[in-house]
């Protein structure tokens, strides 16, 4: 099976503390100021603040509004991954599409 980049994000206040949920098999955390209804360029890397599937953190005073956005992974059921030995539920018939599939590219662009 294939794997799927999930997030979510939470909206903060200035100065507004609170613990929120990471999504699952969390990889990073990232706060962004927002203005105008617009994420900031730049952010404040939180990805060492994660603990047990949550982190606590606190938006700056007087900065305005922030998001708190946290990435990670799923399996997404249903999929191929066709880089992954075994990809699928299917096993070695999943693997065998794949290398037909791989070798059918290949062949259509030899040269290129």
């Amino acid at each position: 099976n294939a794997i799927e980049l999930v997030s979510r994000h939470d909206p903060f206040q200035a100065g507004e503390s609170k613990t929120v949920p990471c999504v699952e098999n969390a990889f990073a955390a990232w706060a962004y100021r927002v203005e105008g209804g617009v994420l900031q360029r730049g952010g404040t890397d939180l990805t060492g603040q994660m603990k047990n599937g949550q982190l606590t953190w606190t938006a700056p005073d007087g900065a305005g509004n922030w998001q708190l956005w946290t990435f990670g992974t799923r399996v997404k059921g249903g999929s191929l991954n066709p880089l992954q030995a075994g990809a699928g539920e299917h096993g070695a018939a999943a693997d065998a599409v794949c290398r037909r599939t791989v070798v059918a590219i290949e062949e259509r662009h030899a040269g290129a």
